[in-house]
């Protein structure tokens, strides 16, 4: 979905448009007044340019939800999250994929409640062939949200946020939420059956490999730990 920003910026420069071209109507051959208008219509162009570049450049901006405004009740949200937003964090596992979030947003008078439903694929390297795969997510979180003096985090899933604060920013705990739904092995799993899906030719080129650089590396008898018998350690 994209951003509110973007939205209202082609609605804004939709609207200008409209403008230039009643003007040009309206003032027909008057050459003076046209260059009048003609520079107004400029300033009014470059004033709006700032606001062009923030919503297309920040793509977290849409997870930075006002909540003063919204009544008491239950609130539906949608975001899709992609390359975009992983580009967004330093050293980020997944930088690329194709996620759909649905979040519910329950507005009571002394907290809110926020219940996450992720959905789609994260692009990953498979731990086998080496080889990049989409590997499947499908997760639900929930998190409270309390209203204090200060911020702080009581657990994982509450936290507290100073009472005067209108907006909440949840594109780090979607963040965080992706990469701990991520399973421990990074593997091709094709109906089910890790592996599957690798390639073949390269499965066979990386198992000659590993044979031609000695048992150590394909976990037999003389492995690393083996290896470390042999050191002397002096004081």
């Amino acid at each position: 979905m994209p951003c509110l920003k973007k939205r209202l910026s082609k609605q804004v420069f939709g609207q200008v448009g409209i403008i230039l071209y009643q003007g040009f109507k309206c003032l027909g051959k008057d050459h003076e007044l046209l260059g009048d208008f003609c520079f107004l219509f400029r300033g009014l162009v470059l004033s709006l340019q700032p606001f062009k570049k923030e919503s297309t450049l920040n793509p977290l901006k849409q997870f930075n939800i006002g909540f003063v405004g919204l009544s008491l009740g239950k609130h539906n949200f949608s975001f899709e999250i992609d390359e975009a937003f992983f580009s967004c964090f330093d050293n980020s596992e997944v930088t690329k994929g194709n996620l759909q979030l649905e979040l519910l947003l329950e507005k009571q008078s002394s907290m809110l409640v926020l219940d996450f439903a992720i959905k789609g694929y994260v692009e990953l390297v498979c731990d086998h062939c080496l080889e990049t795969y989409h590997q499947s997510l499908e997760l639900q979180r929930r998190l409270y949200v309390k209203f204090g003096d200060t911020y702080s985090e009581q657990t994982d899933e509450i936290i507290v946020i100073p009472a005067g604060e209108s907006h909440l920013d949840v594109s780090q705990y979607v963040y965080e939420y992706i990469h701990l739904g991520l399973p421990m092995q990074h593997i091709h799993m094709d109906d089910e059956v890790p592996g599957k899906g690798c390639d073949p030719a390269l499965v066979e080129k990386l198992n000659q490999y590993l044979l031609k650089k000695g048992p150590g590396l394909t976990g037999g008898d003389n492995s690393a730990w083996e290896a470390l018998k042999g050191l002397k350690f002096t004081e």
